[in-house]
């Protein structure tokens, strides 16, 4: 299996929880059924003075198609370069750390196999760690109003979409949120942001290096220079 990539699979899922709610508007609506849609069960009633959460919930995540300048993105990482004045969704790593200890055969896992050129059945030993990496869903725009809209419609999706979650993660999972206030000296066009974060336990399972095929017991007075394998005394300070 190839590496697993929390925040692929992150954005992965939110692109079809989205899909799935604008069927299932789509669906509820042609059967004159709007009120059993899942989109005004979370939001009908929610009103702050004049903003009325509901209606604006199917004007930005319904209504606004990609020939809407204020159409809601979606991209992985950070940046305000890219439309700036439109919702936008960034999926940021601030961090990840390992959680275990490491240790000599440690997490070892010999049940995969391949078939090499030579009809020979190969075991492929594979290393596993687990990391706690929080995941930030960071809401931007320059409408305060739109950022909490769009902030609590990712609370809900996440919240209402516990079990798929499970069901594509190995580990643990959590919620948390925040809000960032913008230093206005470095961003002068008003901008506000909210985060949703999710805290994951995920498993990453890699192959083992090959270094016994090239290298013999990993004689570390042997090297590599441009793809070239040298064995002519230790590395010194000369090769570094």
């Amino acid at each position: 299996m190839p590496i697993s990539i929390p925040n692929l699979k992150l954005k992965t899922l939110l692109d079809i929880f989205i899909g799935v709610i604008r069927a299932d508007f789509a669906s509820k609506v042609a059967l004159n059924l709007e009120s059993e849609s899942w989109l005004y069960r979370v939001f009908h009633g929610v009103k702050y003075g004049s903003f009325d959460y509901y209606q604006q919930a199917i004007e930005i995540i319904i209504n606004r198609n990609d020939n809407n300048v204020k159409k809601l993105n979606i991209r992985n990482g950070f940046s305000l370069v890219d439309k700036p004045n439109a919702p936008t969704i960034h999926i940021n790593i601030p961090s990840e750390q390992q959680k275990g200890a490491n240790a000599i055969g440690m997490n070892l896992d010999t049940n995969e196999f391949y078939v090499n050129s030579d009809d020979e059945t190969q075991f492929n030993e594979k290393y596993a760690r687990y990391f706690e990496g929080q995941y930030e869903f960071i809401v931007t725009s320059p409408n305060f109003d739109e950022v909490e809209l769009i902030y609590r419609f990712l609370q809900a999706l996440f919240i209402g979409g516990t079990d798929t979650i499970n069901e594509n993660f190995d580990g643990t999972f959590s919620f948390s949120g925040k809000q960032i206030i913008v230093n206005p000296e470095l961003v002068p066009t008003p901008l506000f942001i909210k985060v949703w974060c999710v805290t994951i336990q995920q498993k990453i399972d890699v192959p083992e290096l090959p270094i016994a095929e090239y290298l013999g017991n990993a004689d570390f007075d042997s090297y590599f220079v441009d793809d070239t394998l040298y064995d002519d005394g230790a590395i010194g300070e000369d090769e570094l």
